[in-house]
């Protein structure tokens, strides 16, 4: 690892942990800084900066400090915008579940630590209808449905109702979490709020970080989420969140995370896998690299293939993929090539660009990049 990598966790480390934290004498802050804002970070970095008494130059702590502020403020509007989204639920009846950041974050020794961008909610599946009219009585627009969700925005707020927590086009994962009503079976307080386990969430952010890793890569803040709950949590259940992990075979891929947590955070030694994986993390942005994840779509051909076939089957997408797009399918898949037909009216009259960039794409990206990409997936447990 390089200074920055080893600055910014020992940064890290010290907002989740109060230790002070032990930096280079050469630091770059404006690389901190810069890396902070890609993975939206800045907020646990700058508690880390605190607490470790570090000067910074004038100007970029006046960067981390606008940025806290933009921060805030976004933050407490969002959650005031979802405040009263979640008491029309309860006021209706609806069942509904926080999800991801919005859970996590309480996790962290200040809530604020942990940004929060689209508001991920699971809705009972009877009632995803009802909870879209809320929204839409409430001044949201509708933005998009996919076969796991409904999305809506209201200015800077973004609601993300959940039918499932995974979408179809993740079968391996997504059968799994088939049965969404076993997550409303109780509710601890005699509201319609309900609560995943502490240790099905940590099940499910291993997922959710298995299934971006694979199409191109995911952040660090996800990982740090893992770290922050391992520390705040000592009666995590290792033995069921390994077994439950093994069902969807990341078993493998769950106790390597946990090895580079280690030497993340605990001084282990690195091994060729935990440098593999911290290199992927660290240039991954928040939801990995365009480069990765074209690399990641190459990957799922196994032939080589003309340009004009993968184009071909780039509009014609199979199944699965289409019911995420429309989400009727699921009622009529027999209307299938009349979708494809719209897919393509809309491709051609609105997202010309999309379909240059995606050939572009498949043309940098060679078999052996493929290949590549193959091996460093089953290097870290695919």
């Amino acid at each position: 690892m390089n200074n920055t990598v080893k600055n910014i966790l020992q940064l890290i480390k010290s907002a989740v942990t109060g230790e002070k934290a032990i930096l280079s004498k050469d630091i770059n802050w404006q690389d901190i800084y810069t890396f902070a804002s890609a993975h939206r970070i800045t907020t646990l970095i700058y508690y880390g900066i605190k607490n470790s008494e570090a000067e910074l130059p004038k100007e970029i702590a006046e960067l981390f400090k606008r940025k806290m502020y933009k921060s805030t403020v976004l933050s407490a509007e969002n959650d005031y915008q979802l405040s009263l989204a979640t008491a029309a639920f309860e006021r209706l009846g609806i069942a509904y579940m926080p999800m991801k950041g919005l859970v996590v974050r309480e996790f962290y020794p200040r809530p604020d630590m942990r940004t929060v961008g689209d508001a991920d909610i699971l809705i009972h599946p009877e009632q995803i209808a009802s909870a879209s009219k809320v929204l839409e009585e409430m001044g949201y627009t509708f933005v998009k449905e996919s076969s796991h969700e409904c999305v809506w925005q209201k200015k800077h707020t973004k609601i993300e109702l959940h039918k499932k927590l995974i979408g179809n086009a993740f079968e391996e994962y997504s059968e799994y979490y088939d049965n969404t009503l076993r997550f409303f079976e109780n509710s601890s307080d005699g509201t319609h709020l309900h609560k995943m386990t502490i240790d099905d969430l940590f099940v499910y952010l291993i997922v959710h970080i298995a299934k971006h890793y694979r199409n191109g890569g995911i952040g660090l803040r996800h990982f740090i989420d893992l770290y922050v709950i391992k520390n705040a949590c000592s009666d995590l259940n290792d033995n069921y969140i390994t077994g439950e992990l093994t069902k969807m075979d990341l078993e493998k891929f769950y106790t390597n995370i946990c090895d580079m947590l280690d030497v993340w955070f605990n001084n282990k030694k690195s091994s060729e896998v935990t440098t593999a994986m911290t290199v992927r993390v660290f240039e991954s942005g928040i939801f990995g690299s365009s480069d990765n994840k074209t690399r990641a779509r190459a990957a799922n051909s196994t032939k080589k293939t003309p340009l004009l076939y993968k184009l071909f089957h780039a509009v014609f997408l199979p199944m699965s993929q289409m019911k995420q797009l429309y989400p009727n399918l699921e009622k009529a898949p027999i209307l299938l090539p009349v979708f494809w037909i719209i897919r393509i009216f809309n491709l051609l009259l609105f997202k010309r660009n999309r379909i240059k960039k995606y050939a572009n794409g498949i043309k940098l990206s060679t078999q052996s990049e493929a290949d590549k990409f193959k091996d460093e997936l089953k290097l870290v447990g695919f």
